[in-house]
């Protein structure tokens, strides 16, 4: 009796949630631009008039035991976008507006939207992607008195790292990680190292040593392949190259450098000089010819 009803509680919990009008869910979904759009327009006269557009980006989010907060927003002397509270059984998309002339926030449900993510609920470390479309018809801001039509509009991603609690998490989680995933990761500075007492990679075949930080840069699977170039028995050049879809925001990518590792080794160190306008390319040095041929199969069957 006891598991049957059981049963019944998360069933009914996963249809609540699944049964909310004009939220999807896809794991697959791609975000491409990583923006939002907003358009607001003045509907002080009988034709609403465009006021401005604002590109947005997630910004933060803070992990709660009941809910969790995501805020997809653009900030300056304004803070602008869409704000996503994950509760248990819920998921509320909300306006989010605050001004920083006397710090007063707005916030208000969509008239009409459209939503779809990867997930219906995200833990710390975890990547949030979304897409979202919504309206809300008639909005007065506190100190305004112009009533205006908002839209929002566009794709969003997100790596969880609980905002107020952030470098507590980071430092933690690289204290524990046994195991570094290929990819292109960001290092951490020494001071930091030192202070937390965080785990070193060695460059192969170098005597630097790195702390490497909490996730990826970079995935592996935004590239669609990987070009070889062999200049001598020790040493060789493997460039990556990215698939179409990832082409546009490439400009727009971070331009500090990174390091790239292959199953759990330290194989080089990309800077700004590295990147290409379709990829980047890093440089391996070796020790003699049969590690290189060893290293150049790794980096080839990663990207598989």
């Amino acid at each position: 009796m006891k598991k049957s009803l059981i049963v019944l509680l998360i069933l009914f919990s996963i249809q609540s949630l699944f049964s909310q009008k004009n939220i999807s869910f896809d794991k697959n979904v791609q975000a491409t631009a990583k923006k939002l759009i907003i358009s607001r327009y003045s509907l002080e006269d009988s034709i609403p008039k465009f006021a401005g557009k604002r590109d947005t980006r997630t910004v933060a989010d803070i992990i709660k035991k009941d809910t969790t907060s995501v805020f997809v927003i653009d900030y300056a002397y304004t803070q602008e976008g869409l704000l996503l509270e994950f509760t248990k059984g819920k998921i509320t998309p909300k306006y989010y507006h605050w001004n920083d002339g006397g710090g007063y926030v707005t916030i208000k449900d969509f008239d009409s939207y459209e939503l779809t993510l990867n997930n219906s609920s995200f833990g710390w470390g975890e990547t949030i992607t979304g897409k979202f479309k919504g309206t809300v018809n008639k909005m007065n801001f506190t100190n305004q008195t112009k009533k205006f039509k908002i839209d929002i509009e566009g794709d969003f991603t997100h790596v969880m790292e609980d905002s107020p609690h952030k470098e507590e998490r980071i430092y933690e989680a690289i204290q524990k990680r046994k195991y570094c995933e290929t990819g292109f990761y960001t290092t951490i500075n020494d001071t930091d190292t030192n202070k937390y007492k965080l785990p070193k990679y060695k460059y192969l075949n170098q005597p630097e040593e790195v702390s490497i930080y909490y996730h990826k840069k970079f995935e592996n699977n935004i590239f669609k392949g990987v070009i070889m170039e062999q200049t001598d028995d020790t040493e060789l050049k493997a460039k990556f190259l990215l698939k179409t879809e990832y082409l546009d925001n490439w400009p727009n990518i971070n331009k500090g450098g990174y390091v790239y590792v292959v199953n759990n080794k330290l194989l080089a160190y990309c800077s700004y000089d590295n990147l290409l306008e379709n990829g980047l390319f890093i440089t391996v040095k070796t020790k003699d010819k049969a590690e290189k041929l060893a290293i150049y199969k790794e980096i080839v069957d990663s990207l598989k």
